[in-house]
C-alpha cells in the first residue's frame, strides 16, 4: 500500500514492488504540497490525478493513502445508472458508519459520507487507478482506523 502511493505521487509505474526507480527516488523524496495550503488545520485532500488521499491533522500531514476514485464513465448496475464521478469541493463529514455497509452500488466498510451517497471507505479492491462509482475507495487495511484519524475532516480539492 505504502509502496503504491509512493508510486503515484512520483509519477512512477504502480507495480506495488520496491523497484530500483522507486529506491533511487526515496533517496530525494521529499513531501508533497498540500493541494490547498488554507485548507484548515484538520482535513482530508484527494488528489483525482495521482490516485491518493492526504489526511492533515492540526496542520501537519499524518497519513498518505492510495485511493481509487470514480472512473468518469456511464454504468448501470441493477437498474441504476450515472456517470462515475467523484465531486471536487470541500466538504464536511455528513454521517459515519461502523462496519459494513450495503449500499444500492455495493457492500462499503467503515463509510464516512462526504456528500449525499458518495463516501470515504474501505473495499477490497484499491486498484491504483480509477475504478469506483464515485466514492474514494481506500485500502481495507486503513479502514478500520481510519474513522478514529478523522473525527472531524473537511476534503479539499
Amino acid at each position: 500500500m505504502a509502496v503504491i502511493a509512493f508510486q503515484k505521487l512520483n509519477g512512477l509505474p504502480r507495480t506495488g514492488m520496491a523497484t530500483p526507480d522507486v529506491t533511487n527516488a526515496l533517496a530525494t523524496a521529499k513531501l508533497p504540497d498540500p493541494l490547498k495550503p488554507d485548507g484548515g488545520p484538520t482535513r482530508v485532500e484527494i488528489d483525482l490525478g495521482r490516485q491518493v488521499l492526504f489526511l492533515y491533522v492540526n496542520g501537519a500531514l499524518n497519513k498518505i493513502l492510495p485511493v481509487s476514485t470514480g472512473t468518469g464513465k456511464r454504468y448501470c448496475d441493477e437498474g441504476k445508472c450515472g456517470i462515475a464521478t467523484t465531486p471536487k469541493g470541500s466538504f464536511r463529514i455528513e454521517r459515519r458508519i461502523s462496519g459494513w455497509r450495503k449500499s444500492d452500488l455495493g457492500r462499503l466498510y467503515n463509510p464516512l459520507y462526504f456528500t449525499g451517497g458518495i463516501a470515504i471507505h474501505g473495499f477490497p479492491s484499491v486498484p491504483p487507478t480509477p475504478a469506483s462509482h464515485g466514492c474514494v475507495r481506500i485500502p481495507m487495511g486503513s479502514a478500520e482506523a481510519f474513522q478514529s484519524w478523522c473525527p472531524t475532516v473537511r476534503r479539499s480539492s
